[in-house]
């Protein structure tokens, strides 16, 4: 199982990133398809200001 928050921006430029700061959560679960190749597969739940969504993934970003 995993958890995760945090906190990003959008803008034009660096400097309008922080005009609006948009917050989300989640929780998600892991299957570890492969030891061998560490492979993953995920599914994930998150939620923010407005609105929510699924997530599947098979792989990690890191």
């Amino acid at each position: 199982m995993v958890a995760f928050a945090g906190v990003g921006g959008v803008g034009s430029n660096f400097g309008d990133i922080t005009d609006e700061l948009l917050p989300s959560a989640g929780v998600g679960l892991r299957y570890e398809a492969s030891r061998k190749y560490g492979v993953n597969i995920g599914i994930d739940y998150a939620v923010g200001d407005e609105s929510s969504a699924f997530y599947f993934r098979i792989g990690e970003a890191f």
